[in-house]
């Protein structure tokens, strides 16, 4: 035990017998953290296990307990525990205050294990003080370790919730082969334009589409950036060989993108979606 500077053979037998017990007792501790840690919708009325994946991340918990008493503490499988355990956090829905107060009942459950042992067998001094040396600073890293994890996971989740609701802000809508709508609505800030951008014009061209109505009958106002920006991506769309047609501009946006100085002769404008799609025979005039 190099980590914890344990010559004493007397001592080093001792922790390997702890290690023994922890291991033969491993699924009885898993059992008594649930009922510390309240887990009664993981179990069913008769005390059976219903939630098999949170019992085994549990017992490979233990597991890691049994390696390190036995002086073989692996800082890899500690990672990857955590990783396991974060990523089964967040898919739950699970906060840290509710998972990491769980940490302290496997301290209590192994540390109750080690004081019955000594009540039994007379375990020595040394070995009772290194065994909390050992206990604590496997459960204080696991905590940590798993910390780490699970903020790291929450922020994957959380860019990826941001990704999502960033590709939705500009949904593209096939219609016919070659042909799809793009309907904005809301409003059109920085953010949801620089989306316009990047993201929507990959998905046009991933799309293969010839043509790509672009609908600004749903958008509430559009400010001169913003304006910019949609004349950008109508450039390079025409660039890509991809026509672009703008629809639904109200005269007040009209103002906007003339002011700047853009000539909307150079894109097909039309009056309303509807009439556009009856143009280009993607959908007969229904009177």
């Amino acid at each position: 035990m190099r980590n914890y500077n344990i010559t004493n053979p007397a001592v080093l037998d001792e922790l390997e017998k702890i290690s023994v017990e922890i291991n033969a007792k491993r699924e009885e501790i898993v059992h008594s953290i649930a009922l510390l840690a309240n887990d009664k919708e993981n179990y069913d009325v008769n005390g059976i296990v219903t939630n098999e994946e949170l019992f085994n991340i549990r017992l490979e918990f233990v597991d890691l307990a049994v390696k390190t008493f036995y002086g073989a503490e692996s800082k890899l499988l500690l990672e990857e525990w955590a990783n396991k355990l974060g990523e089964y956090a967040i898919v739950r829905g699970a906060t840290l205050p509710a998972i990491l107060p769980v940490t302290n009942q496997y301290r209590r459950v192994i540390w109750e294990l080690i004081e019955k042992m000594s009540e039994e067998n007379g375990l020595l001094p040394e070995t009772i003080f290194k065994s909390s040396l050992i206990l604590n600073g496997i459960v204080d890293r696991a905590a940590n370790t798993f910390s780490v994890a699970f903020v790291k996971h929450h922020e994957k989740k959380i860019n990826e919730t941001n990704d999502f609701i960033k590709e939705m802000s500009a949904p593209i809508v096939p219609i016919s082969k070659g042909i799809a709508v793009l309907p904005l609505v809301g409003h059109l800030d920085e953010e949801r334009s620089a989306v316009l951008m990047d993201t929507t014009v990959n998905q046009i061209v991933d799309h293969q589409l010839d043509v790509i109505f672009i609908d600004l009958s749903g958008v509430s106002v559009i400010d001169t950036y913003v304006a910019r920006r949609l004349s950008d991506v109508m450039k390079l769309l025409k660039i890509l060989g991809i026509t672009p047609i703008l629809s639904g501009l109200r005269p007040e946006m009209s103002q906007t993108i003339v002011s700047l100085g853009i000539d909307l002769k150079a894109f097909k404008v039309v009056s309303n979606l509807k009439q556009a799609l009856i143009d280009y025979g993607v959908c007969k005039d229904i009177r």
